[in-house]
């Protein structure tokens, strides 16, 4: 489960976490990229439904040069390792057909699409320590972060503080910071869950 968490914090983040986007997007245009494509074609560097990893989703875009939007490829929560569900059934082969698809509506079938709107990456990279994370959300907007989800599980809202952990099962985005009026220092996050 992690591993898909790892994908649609991609998705959503993208742009954000340490990374520049070689592709234009106009301002306040959000695009949303296909997490099923990286599924598909990025098992070997970026994971899979059982695991993934942040940087690789990243390094493989980066090598690859595009990720599709994901009005290509619709997300099925399937990889060639999953075995729950309908996934079986479904062919999850890095393939043109799985890279960009368009299907018919009348029973046709889908054929695949050699030119589609994509996005790329052109720099990513890790920050570390208060200083760092504050500096690079001033300068890039959000980033992304490994946390220990397991406390969060009946998390209710508000300021949370729980144990520190090194345990890393989960990742966030980083939007922002504040100080309460307490002068306690927190990180605002948000998740992808």
């Amino acid at each position: 489960m992690i591993g898909f968490l790892h994908m649609h914090f991609f998705a959503s983040q993208f742009a954000r976490p340490l990374c520049r986007v070689a592709t234009p997007i106009p301002q306040g245009v959000e695009i949303g990229l296909s997490v099923q494509f990286i599924l598909n074609c990025a098992a070997d560097m970026a994971g899979s439904c059982h695991g993934g990893s942040q940087s690789g989703v990243y390094e493989f875009i980066k090598q690859e040069g595009y990720v599709p939007y994901d009005s290509c490829l619709t997300y099925l929560a399937c990889s060639t390792d999953s075995d729950e569900g309908f996934c079986p059934q479904v062919d999850t082969q890095c393939s043109p057909i799985n890279t960009c698809r368009t299907c018919s509506t009348f029973g046709a079938g889908c054929a695949a699409i050699d030119h589609f709107p994509n996005a790329t990456v052109a720099e990513h990279g890790t920050v570390s320590g208060e200083e760092g994370m504050l500096a690079e959300i001033f300068a890039r907007g959000p980033i992304s972060c490994g946390v220990d989800a397991t406390p969060l599980h009946d998390y209710p809202g508000g300021v949370f503080t729980g144990p520190d952990s090194q345990d890393v099962n989960h990742i966030i985005s980083i939007v922002g910071w504040g100080v309460g009026e307490d002068g306690t220092k927190y990180w605002h996050m948000r998740n992808s869950w």
